[in-house]
């Protein structure tokens, strides 16, 4: 649809939505929907939240969850909003540090030109959203706190507000806005491993009561995780907000985020079993080729189907690599450009009713330039011979059938997977080889993302009952570029010498000079695409309170349609670069009740639904084509669905003192399009499932006291696999955690002499964590994450000034947030902030 005709239908919607106004000055003795005068006024709901209901850990309202603020205690679905004292207080510099208190929230991060900023949200992955925009996977890949206020993390099935997501939810943050009263902060933080941190918070209004102006910059120097890292960040956050009139207003904010990795934290490198000839050959062939899986692909196949992907021997981190070693050349770069522009118009348009309309323009550039590998390739036992200074294949290994070597590679990786330190096997008694293949890669994406919204909301009473209706219509689109060029490993075409990671190893060889790498002339272009994605909806949600507002109903649907279209720039000679375009449309619905036992215990229940596009838009089916099996587009793919139940109890007692909610949960996702491999690649559909428990409470009972706890078992699984994949049938995505936990407290000494002193402490509990989807046994260990906070608060002359000690990671657990994320060791933070 041109932007013209969504202009023309929103002006229909507008002129529908503005009818009630006008019915409100209907002529005397017409049934009227405005509150008497004796009656308690009705509050017009507004479409940001307002934070000063805010105390301490205690968010009050949502605006995440019915796109109007809303009291968090009585709305009928599971929500997590963080307040910025909380955030404060954890010395959280990225999304995740926030987050992942969140009950069932944990890292989806596969950092390579994704991110770090994705989460896995009941077992599903997510990428979040800010002041309710969701800027697709490549928009806010990355985010820092310094712009943001709030954090609320909606659980289940979204669409029907946020259109296309993963059914676990999504994390909505809020920035920072224009405030009447002037103040500037300015704050500094410094710290182990070469940290260093400036932020500056100026909010001026230009006009008094008219135009207010907020910016807040941020600059950074980032934990030197490996040796010879150089990470530097800038977020610059501009925001403007004009009242143009009493009834109408309008904001515009922008955000820049931009940080230059010199090299990279790359990940560490997994083991792998390799095959002792491919070992031989990146060693010392020409070109040094990457070495070959032994067991890839060659067990646990079911008759009549050929490779599955499934590969046991893909194991744990290397244990003799050091902690801070990289596996990168000193000039790896990772450069990251993020640009958001958002505008807003808020219209008061009579007693009862109130619009919005939204523009917002993303822009992001993401650029790796690596010669690193992640995975060490590993020779089974006794597989090879050192002799004149080079391995080669031991002849009792050459002598072995195809199967006993197979036998043999899968004994080794049992062995490894109860005791990685048992890599330290002899090679017929020399120390075995650790290699890992270097191939040089220039890679990067460009994404652009324009949205418009606009949405209209009432408040109004009919025979007691209070109802606030909103409809809005949206329109976006989305372009991604990708492009990938590197070597082809071979003489022509080389990658970098082969390293052998094992100290012991004769054969040994590290440089990360820069000088070994400057020769690369880069020949084969492996990805260049492009890819449109846009969608338009229309939408509408209820929320209405029954017999004295015991009874709550929040409910509506979405109707969206979408559109994608693939353009593949390197399709094979004679095949037509541009795919075939896709075209679906789905309707949302969602509702969800909630009872009032007691003013301040409610029991709720909801029924929600989600989809996504799906990964490939057409099915495949395996059909003979002049006489040769060949894949062939059959039907268009339906969007991949989801419907998400749950039942749950909120408290709020003691005036929110002591809040909590527990919740039980089932989500069901459908028409997961799947490759399978039977001789060529076919489509074939899978299906998911996540069910579980939550609880989240958050305690202040005694003014100088706050406590925040979190907790969820959770336990998501492929539930139906195509055939020809039954070894992933049951199995956990790679990102999801079981169970995890979560407490935080803070303590405010009140009495002299220690009144402004605080203390806060907490731990982040994370079960066992799959590693490798190709490997249904390797988990990575539990591990717990000790925190600590003290701080003192006071003031100098008319200025405020809040000193604070932060120590994360206390026991300096070895751990990683997710399999392709280097975990952060024990530090200390000291900072410093004063306002006037």
């Amino acid at each position: 649809m041109k932007p013209t005709k969504h202009i023309a239908l929103m002006a229909g919607w507008i002129a529908l939505a503005l009818a009630p106004a006008h019915a409100q000055t209907a002529p005397a003795g017409s049934r009227s929907v405005t509150v008497a005068a004796s009656e308690k006024p009705l509050m017009l709901p507004e479409f940001t939240v307002n934070t000063t209901a805010d105390r301490g850990y205690r968010a009050a309202n949502s605006i995440s969850a019915t796109r109007i603020e809303t009291s968090i205690a009585e709305l009928p679905f599971s929500i997590s909003a963080f307040t910025e004292q909380f955030i404060a207080d954890i010395g959280a510099r990225e999304l995740f540090d926030v987050v992942r208190y969140s009950a069932g929230v944990n890292s989806g991060s596969s950092e390579y030109l994704a991110g770090n900023a994705n989460f896995s949200i009941r077992g599903f992955k997510q990428y979040p959203q800010h002041d309710g925009f969701y800027e697709s996977t490549r928009g806010n890949i990355y985010v820092d706190t310094a712009s943001i206020e709030r954090v609320e993390v909606v659980k289940g099935p979204a669409s029907l507000l946020f259109g296309a997501i993963s059914p676990g939810g999504t994390v909505n943050y809020i920035t920072k806005h224009a405030q009447a009263k002037p103040f500037t902060t300015i704050g500094l933080r410094a710290g182990s491993l070469n940290f260093h941190r400036a932020t500056l918070d100026i909010n001026r209004p230009l006009v008094a009561d008219t135009v207010l102006m907020r910016f807040n910059a941020a600059y950074e120097q980032g934990y030197q995780l490996v040796d010879g890292q150089d990470t530097r960040t800038t977020i610059i956050n501009p925001t403007v907000t004009w009242k143009l009139s009493p009834r109408l207003s309008a904001r515009v904010n922008f955000q820049w985020f931009q940080r230059d990795e010199s090299p990279p934290a790359f990940p560490r490198p997994q083991m792998q079993i390799g095959t002792p000839a491919s070992i031989v050959g990146a060693l010392n062939n020409p070109g040094y080729p990457g070495a070959a899986s032994l067991l890839q692909g060659r067990l646990f196949q079911e008759p009549g189907f050929g490779s599955n992907g499934a590969d046991p021997g893909a194991l744990g981190y290397y244990p003799f690599f050091a902690s801070t070693a990289s596996t990168l050349a000193d000039t790896d770069r990772r450069y990251i450009d993020l640009k958001t522009f958002s505008a807003e118009l808020h219209a008061t348009l009579s007693d009862n009713w109130k619009s919005r309309f939204n523009f917002n323009y993303n822009r992001a550039f993401v650029e790796e330039i690596l010669t690193g590998g992640t995975s060490v390739i590993i020779p089974p036992p006794n597989s090879l011979v050192f002799a004149n200074g080079a391995w080669s294949v031991a002849p009792g290994w050459a002598a072995l059938t195809t199967q006993q070597q197979i036998d043999a590679g899968l004994a080794f990786a049992r062995q490894l997977l109860s005791d990685p330190k048992s890599v330290t096997q002899s090679q017929n008694g020399t120390p075995s080889p650790a290699v890992q293949s270097h191939g040089p890669l220039d890679a990067w994406q460009k994404n652009n993302t324009r949205s418009l919204q606009w949405e209209v909301v009432g408040n109004v009473k009919l025979a007691g009952v209070i109802v606030r209706p909103l409809v809005g219509l949206f329109y976006d689109e989305s372009g991604s570029q990708t492009w990938v060029v590197q070597n082809s490993g071979n003489a022509a075409s080389p990658n970098f010498r082969t390293w052998d990671l094992n100290p012991t190893s004769p054969t040994f060889y590290i440089n990360r000079s820069s000088s070994a790498f400057q020769s690369a002339a880069l020949t084969r272009l492996a990805t260049s695409n492009h890819a449109w994605t846009s969608n338009q909806a229309a939408y509408g949600i209820v929320n209405a309170r029954f017999f004295d507002e015991r009874f709550l109903v929040t409910g509506g649907a979405r109707y969206n349609r979408s559109q994608s279209q693939t353009t593949n720039y390197i399709a094979a000679a004679g095949a037509n670069p541009v795919g075939r375009g896709f075209k679906t449309d789905y309707t949302s619905p969602q509702v969800g009740v909630g009872y009032k036992l007691l003013p301040s215990l409610m029991l709720y229940a909801s029924y929600s639904t989600s989809y996504v596009l799906p990964s490939t838009p057409f099915l495949q089916t395996i059909q003979t084509v002049n006489g040769a099996l060949t894949s062939v587009p059959t039907t268009q793919a339906e969007p991949t669905t989801s419907k998400g139940y749950e039942v749950g109890v909120k408290t709020n007692f003691l005036d929110g003192r002591v809040s909590s909610t527990f919740s039980a949960f089932k989500i069901k996702q459908e028409n997961v399009v799947q490759t399978v491999t039977q001789i060529i690649n076919g489509l074939s559909l899978a299906s998911s499932k996540s069910e579980g428990l939550e609880l989240e409470t958050n305690i202040s009972v005694i003014n100088n006291l706050q406590l925040f706890l979190s907790g969820s078992i959770i336990n998501a699984y492929n539930s139906r696999e195509p055939a020809g994949y039954g070894y992933y049938l049951n199995q956990p995505p790679v990102m999801h955690i079981r169970v995890l936990g979560n407490v935080w407290a803070r303590y405010n000494f009140t009495q002299s002499p220690l009144k402004g002193l605080w203390v806060g402490a907490g731990v982040n509990y994370n079960g066992r964590q799959p590693m490798a989807a190709q490997n249904r046994d390797l988990y990575a260990a539990p591990y717990r994450l000790w925190n600590s906070v003290i701080g003192y608060d006071f003031n100098l002359q008319k200025s405020k000034v809040s000193v604070t000690l932060n120590g994360e990671n206390l026991t300096n657990a070895d751990y990683s947030p997710a399999p392709q994320v280097r975990g952060f060791p024990r530090r200390a933070l000291l900072s410093i902030s004063t306002t006037f």
